[in-house]
C-alpha cells in the first residue's frame, strides 16, 4: 500500500519509509490541499483518515476538499469530533451530520454539495476513562455517492 500522510509541521517527523510520502499541507487551506492533489496527479484513495487538528472548521473543510478523491469503495474516516468546541456529543453538528443551520464555516451551496454527496454516515463513541475528553472520542465513518 501507499500511505499519503499530510501534516502542517513536518519538523517532528523523523518516520521513513518507502511507501509513506509526507506532505506539509494545513487542512484548513484549500489552495494548498489542492496543490497537493496536483502534485500526486489527483490519485484516488480507499482511505482517507481524518485525524488532524480535530477543529470542527478544518473537519468540515478537509471533508469538502477531500471527498473527490476517494476511489468508488472508498470511505472517509474523521476522528475524534467534538473534542474542542463541544461540551456534549449532541451539541455537535458533525454528530448528525446536519451542515445546516448554524454552520458558518462552510457556504450554503458547500453544505448542499456535501449533503447531496453523502450516502452514509457511520458514528461510533469510544470510551476511555484515561482522555481528557472522556466518553467524548467520537468518530464518523463515511461513504459517499459515486455520480
Amino acid at each position: 500500500c501507499e500511505i499519503y500522510a499530510l501534516d502542517i509541521d513536518l519538523s517532528k517527523n523523523t518516520y521513513q519509509a518507502e511507501n509513506v510520502h509526507l506532505y506539509c499541507v494545513n487542512q484548513n487551506n484549500k489552495q494548498e490541499i489542492e496543490k497537493f492533489l496536483t502534485s500526486i496527479n489527483n490519485i484516488k484513495f480507499d482511505i482517507i483518515l481524518d485525524d488532524g487538528s480535530h477543529q470542527l472548521e478544518h473537519q468540515m473543510h478537509s471533508l469538502l476538499y477531500l471527498y473527490k478523491s476517494l476511489s468508488e469503495t472508498g470511505i472517509y474516516i474523521l476522528e475524534d469530533l467534538h473534542t474542542y468546541k463541544w461540551g456534549r456529543i449532541i451539541d455537535s453538528p458533525l454528530y448528525y451530520l446536519s451542515f445546516y443551520g448554524d454552520n458558518s464555516f462552510l457556504t450554503k451551496e458547500e453544505n448542499y454539495e456535501l449533503q447531496n454527496a453523502i450516502q452514509e454516515v457511520t458514528i461510533h463513541s469510544r470510551k476511555n476513562s484515561r482522555s481528557p475528553y472522556c466518553g467524548r472520542s467520537i468518530t464518523s465513518i463515511i461513504k459517499f455517492n459515486h455520480n
